[in-house]
């Protein structure tokens, strides 16, 4: 997992989506970006009660998660980046 710093933390602090298709969109559009950074592909994006999940795939294969975690307001309050397996990242990209 890479762990949230302190320059990141409040981000997305003011940012409200205006429904929850919406805010998946959002996800999936950072979750994009983050993959053209590191020459991967986005795959499934799996929606649970308050967090947002996107495959990112390098390959044929899952090389990482990004998650997010949000609230019923539509907000966006905490990004991790993690392996599929849940553990840390060395380094990304």
């Amino acid at each position: 997992m890479i762990r949230p710093s302190k320059s990141t933390e409040g981000a997305f602090k003011l940012h409200q989506a205006c429904s929850k298709d919406a805010l998946v969109l959002q996800v999936r559009s950072l979750a994009r970006l983050f993959a053209f950074a590191s020459d991967e592909r986005i795959g499934n994006t799996i929606q649970k009660d308050d967090e947002i999940t996107v495959e990112l795939f390098k390959g044929s294969k899952i090389n990482g998660l990004v998650k997010v975690e949000t609230n019923s307001r539509f907000q966006l309050l905490r990004l991790t980046i993690t392996r599929p397996d849940g553990g840390m990242f060395r380094y990304f990209v």
